[in-house]
Parts: C-alpha cells; sequence; structure tokens
C-alpha cells in the first residue's frame, strides 16, 4: 500500500481535477497558469466582489506547483536520474504516471503541494 495523503478531500479533488486538465490540454494548460502557483478559485482565493456562497472546504485547498518538464519546454525530455540518459525515457504513453502522493513545499507564509509525473 502507498503513503497515505497528508491532505484532505478537497485537496485530493483539486488535484484530480488539475490532472486531468493537464493530461487533456497538454502545453495549453500552462498557456493559461503559472506552474508554480496553480491556486483554486473561490473561498479565500475568490474576489471580493463576487457573490457566490463560500465553499468550506476551499478553505483547507493549497495552491499546487505542476511541474511536468516536457510540457513546459519545449522539446526538453528530462534525463533518468539513474543513468543520466534521456534515450529511454517515455513522455507518452501508459508508463507515465503521476507521482502518487505530490510532495509539501513549505514556504515562509504557508506551503503548497509538487505534482509531477514520473
Amino acid at each position: 500500500m502507498g503513503r497515505k495523503p497528508a491532505f484532505g478531500l478537497a485537496q485530493l479533488n483539486f488535484i484530480k481535477v488539475n490532472r486531468a486538465e493537464v493530461d487533456k490540454n497538454k502545453e495549453g494548460y500552462f498557456k493559461e497558469r503559472d506552474w508554480r502557483n496553480v491556486a483554486p478559485s473561490g473561498g479565500r482565493f475568490r474576489c471580493a466582489g463576487t457573490k457566490r456562497k463560500v465553499n468550506v472546504n476551499s478553505f483547507y485547498i493549497k495552491p499546487l506547483a505542476v511541474f511536468v518538464p516536457h510540457l513546459l519546454l519545449k522539446n526538453h525530455v528530462p534525463s533518468c536520474p539513474k543513468c543520466e540518459s534521456s534515450l529511454s525515457v517515455f513522455t507518452e504513453g501508459p508508463r507515465v504516471k503521476w507521482v502518487k502522493v505530490p510532495k509539501l513545499l513549505f514556504g515562509v507564509n504557508s506551503h503548497k503541494h509538487l505534482d509531477t509525473k514520473r
């Protein structure tokens, strides 16, 4: 069994939605967003002028840093950490999967989650 995530259901849903959008839109996802700070809409991140109700769960959602180097950098294939070569690195297909649990990035004021593919 894998590591248990250190976050709640609202954060997990936010991560799943963003992963699905990255898989669907590929490079287009990063044209609309800054990969270093993908913040959820609503809750404390929403504009003060909107009249939508505040969702309690959105206060538990931390921003993401979505690092997918082959989509962020044109014509870049990351190298394998073991053999230090990019010849046998797959960027598409069934072998390319998201990490099981995003890493926590601790900041001075708050933290966010680093999500990437392996």
